[in-house]
């Protein structure tokens, strides 16, 4: 097998793993795809995919009565983040929606990052899928998207 090929192989198998893997502990949550999974914290990135815009956010009234919320306020480091949680929400018109794909899509993107990374450090085959699957269940490719 050529070594793109194999390269392609190890990427697809650790994201599908990954992916798996976050579908079997996130399941329950699944038919809940347009509302809220988590509270707190996470209220600014529901606002902000409805909100957001490259230039900036569009205060609403609609949340943090009595005078609304500005989300300028809270910046937003990652820019394809925001895009696909906006495009998604415009797409579906739920603020929920763009937020809870993007934490389950998070598993496999990170999976798939990591192949490459540690090909670098000349891991591959089953080790470096199986590490992948590992750091892509680690929270902290978390850090730059949620909170």
């Amino acid at each position: 097998m050529s070594p793109g090929r194999r390269v392609a192989v190890d990427v697809a198998l650790a994201a599908a793993i990954s992916l798996a893997l976050a579908v079997l502990v996130l399941g329950p949550l699944l038919a809940l795809l347009d509302r809220g999974w988590f509270i707190s914290d996470m209220l600014t990135h529901y606002l902000g995919s409805q909100t957001w815009s490259v230039i900036d956010n569009t205060v609403t009234t609609h949340y943090g009565y009595p005078f609304g919320m500005d989300n300028n306020y809270f910046s937003v480091g990652d820019y394809s983040y925001a895009l696909f949680t906006h495009g998604v929400e415009q797409l579906t018109g739920s603020p929920f929606v763009g937020v809870n794909l993007a934490i389950l899509l998070s598993f496999p993107v990170a999976a798939a990052l990591a192949i490459p990374i540690l090909r670098m450090a000349r891991l591959r085959g089953p080790i470096a899928v199986a590490l992948a699957v590992v750091i892509a269940l680690l929270p902290f490719h978390w850090v730059r998207a949620l909170h």
